[in-house]
């Protein structure tokens, strides 16, 4: 078998005084990208989401000490450093927009975007205000996707 084992891991403690905000509280962020964070170490600064009680309940909910009132007060915070960009992906290339022009790098949740011209004017956008931009896939490591990638690879599939 082949070896698919993610090459960019973060050396342990490095980067754990980042501060990352989040855009979007809805149940994946509860869910799995918080509780995924807070495993691994990483410090909340801000959370925002349009609908503020839910932003609150998750900010007590994972003692993250902002609640911002917009995205773009979220994305101009000195304490954010990176944002987690988890909104609907007709929402997404407007924040991603706002997160860019306050020169933060981000995450974005896929799908990126509701067609191929809209997602290449968000990677744009990234890249002409010098920040870097992700879109998570994090079934890209599953062992079931290496294991199909094995057989792709052999010619079985």
């Amino acid at each position: 078998m082949s070896d698919y084992s993610p090459q960019w891991r973060i050396e342990a403690g490095e980067g754990r005084d980042l501060g990352i905000g989040i855009i979007g509280a809805g149940g994946i962020v509860s869910g799995a990208h918080l509780p995924a964070y807070r495993a691994a170490g990483l410090r909340m600064s801000a959370i925002f989401d349009i609908d503020a009680e839910k932003a609150s309940a998750v900010a007590d909910q994972f003692d993250i000490p902002v609640v911002a009132a917009s995205a773009e007060e979220l994305a101009h915070r000195d304490d954010v450093d990176i944002v987690d960009v988890a909104v609907l992906p007709w929402v997404q290339p407007q924040v991603a927009g706002v997160v860019a022009e306050a020169g933060k790098h981000m995450l974005c949740q896929k799908p990126l975007a509701m067609d191929y011209a809209t997602g290449a004017a968000i990677v744009d956008t990234a890249e002409r205000a010098g920040v870097q931009l992700a879109v998570n896939h994090q079934m890209r490591w599953d062992a079931g996707i290496a294991a199909s990638r094995d057989l792709v690879a052999q010619g079985v599939l």
